[in-house]
C-alpha cells in the first residue's frame, strides 16, 4: 500500500498548513539550495503554516524540521504530487538550466498545483505570469509570491485551475500528440 499524504498522517486536522513541494533527481537538488533560506524565512514568519515536501530518488543531505522527504516511485508519483499545494521549480540562469524543458512545471500544472518557477528558459513559454502560474527572479519575488499563495487559498485554486487549462489547451494530445500528457490518460 502507498503512504498517505503527510497531511493525512497528521492527527490534528485543525492544523491548516500549505505544502510547498519540489520533485526531481539528486542531480538537480542543488537548484533547491538558494530557495531553502526563503522557505525557512516563510516558516519563521508563518510558524506551523507550511510543510516543504521533497520528492526525489535520494534523500537530500540537509532537511530542517518542516521539510519532509518521499522517495520517488513511478507507481506513486501522481499520488505523491497530489500532496503538494504549490510546486516550485527554481533554476539558475545557466546553459544547462536554459536547456531544461519545463516537464516539472507541466506536471504541476496538469494536476492543478500552482507552479512557481524561475523566470528562465522554457519556463517563460509555459507560464503566463500571474494567470496560470508565477515566475520569479529575485529572492524577494520568491518570498512575496510564496507567502501570498500560502495565505490565499482562493488564488492558489484559481491559478491551479488556469494552469491545468493551459496544459490541456497548449500541450494536450490534440495540440501535441507526442506530449507527455498521454501518460495521464
Amino acid at each position: 500500500g502507498s503512504e498517505m499524504c503527510i497531511r493525512d498522517s497528521i492527527k490534528d486536522q485543525l492544523l491548516d498548513y500549505v505544502t510547498i513541494g519540489w520533485t526531481g533527481t539528486h542531480s538537480t537538488i542543488k537548484y533547491l539550495a538558494p530557495l531553502m533560506p526563503i522557505i525557512e524565512e516563510i516558516e519563521r514568519r508563518n510558524p506551523g503554516r507550511i510543510r516543504f515536501l521533497v520528492i526525489a530518488d535520494k534523500k537530500p543531505a540537509h532537511l530542517n524540521f518542516f521539510t519532509h522527504f518521499k522517495k520517488w516511485s513511478r507507481e506513486n508519483e501522481i499520488e505523491d504530487l497530489m500532496c503538494i499545494d504549490i510546486g516550485v521549480m527554481p533554476l539558475t540562469n545557466d546553459q544547462w538550466a536554459l536547456g531544461k524543458c519545463g516537464f516539472k512545471i507541466l506536471q504541476y500544472m496538469s494536476l492543478e498545483i500552482t507552479a512557481v518557477a524561475s523566470a528562465v528558459g522554457e519556463n517563460l513559454k509555459i507560464i503566463d505570469h500571474g494567470q496560470n502560474g508565477f515566475l520569479c527572479n529575485k529572492d524577494s519575488e520568491w518570498l512575496a509570491t510564496l507567502e501570498n499563495l500560502i495565505l490565499n487559498a482562493p488564488i492558489r485554486k484559481s491559478i491551479g485551475k488556469e494552469g491545468r487549462k493551459k496544459v490541456m489547451s497548449s500541450y494536450s494530445i490534440e495540440s501535441n500528440s507526442d506530449n507527455f500528457l498521454s501518460l495521464f490518460e
